[in-house]
């Protein structure tokens, strides 16, 4: 093992020791001290299974893993027991809480997009808390004064992120032991037929679907909101769901939902395919679907996979494109 792959190797090493505490707080606000389980973000009884091929499902997209530039995996073949797995809650905390939908076969509400997006945004901070590790010990070892100073200034920005992301998780608690629900908003869109992808994550926007600039000011001298979204089949409806809380005025991610209330269903569902590949890494599809698909649409899938533009300040229209996913 060279000098670099035996430093990521150290450096992922030390990430995979971040906290594993389970992330309820009660109406007080004080959190629970139960180590989390490894649970699953994506339901594995409902959504992984509806996609599985012989027990497995494939992940989309590069995970972080050492090994050598030549030997990058953009897809791999995974277990249901092990896809989508992160420690978010303990046992406890972790049935309590999602209980509606994971054994739920009912009507899509508000309250299941709510708790849909809870998790999201709870994954996103396991795995910001990662990056921040990784950051830091980057920080120490790289030598090179640029590398360094990369390394420096995604610390900074990851940390940021935390603690909008811990704010924002906050506000969601605060909502779950009030029943208050009045600042969540949420826009869902339900597809004529099953869906061959499960997709769950949370993302905070530059920009809406059409391009309208999110941020009211200077978007690095604010706090950032956060969009939870979710693609794939939930309690048996294939569906697209996307939704957040009003926490900071400033950053305006109610302009997604705009857009997409100015879609027909068809149009709003190829913007949702395309904008779940783009923006979360939690990503997984059936393998006999993708392997089907002609060469231009898994590059596409993959192409999206690589961009995570919600960090990035590019912008990039997906309306009138081709659909990824025959809908009909």
């Amino acid at each position: 093992m060279n000098k670099e792959l035996k430093m990521m190797s150290e450096v992922i090493s030390a990430a995979n020791k971040v906290e594993k505490r389970c992330l309820y707080t009660d109406a007080r606000g004080v959190r629970c001290k139960n180590k989390a389980i490894l649970s699953h973000s994506i339901q594995r009884r409902g959504p992984l299974r509806s996609i599985e091929d012989k027990g497995h499902v494939l992940k989309i997209g590069e995970e972080l893993q050492v090994r050598h530039p030549s030997k990058s995996q953009e897809t791999k073949r995974i277990g249901l027991k092990n896809a989508s797995t992160f420690p978010g809650f303990c046992s406890n905390h972790d049935s309590k809480i999602f209980e509606k939908i994971e054994n739920s076969d009912g009507d899509i509400d508000k309250e299941s997009a709510f708790l849909i997006c809870l998790r999201a945004n709870c994954l996103e901070l396991y795995k910001k808390k990662k990056s921040k590790i990784i950051y830091r010990e980057l920080s120490k070892r790289i030598l090179h004064e640029q590398g360094r100073k990369s390394a420096i200034a995604a610390l900074r920005g990851t940390m940021a992120g935390i603690s909008d992301l811990e704010r924002n998780i906050a506000s969601y608690f605060k909502a779950y032991h009030s029943s208050k629900m009045e600042n969540f908003f949420f826009f869902s869109l339900e597809f004529k037929a099953p869906l061959p992808v499960a997709i769950c994550g949370a993302y905070s926007p530059y920009y809406s679907p059409f391009g309208s600039f999110s941020y009211k000011m200077d978007p690095l001298k604010t706090s950032w909101n956060s969009l939870g979204l979710f693609l794939g089949n939930l309690q048996g409806r294939p569906v697209f769901i996307t939704g957040g809380i009003r926490k900071y005025y400033a950053h305006d991610i109610e302009k997604t939902l705009d857009d997409f209330n100015t879609l027909n269903s068809e149009e709003a569902g190829n913007v949702a395919v395309r904008l779940s590949f783009e923006n979360i890494e939690n990503a997984y599809a059936n393998e006999p679907w993708y392997n089907s698909l002609s060469d231009f649409k898994r590059q596409e899938i993959i192409r999206l996979s690589r961009i995570n533009r919600a960090s990035d300040l590019d912008y990039e229209d997906h309306r009138g494109k081709y659909n990824i996913i025959d809908f009909d």
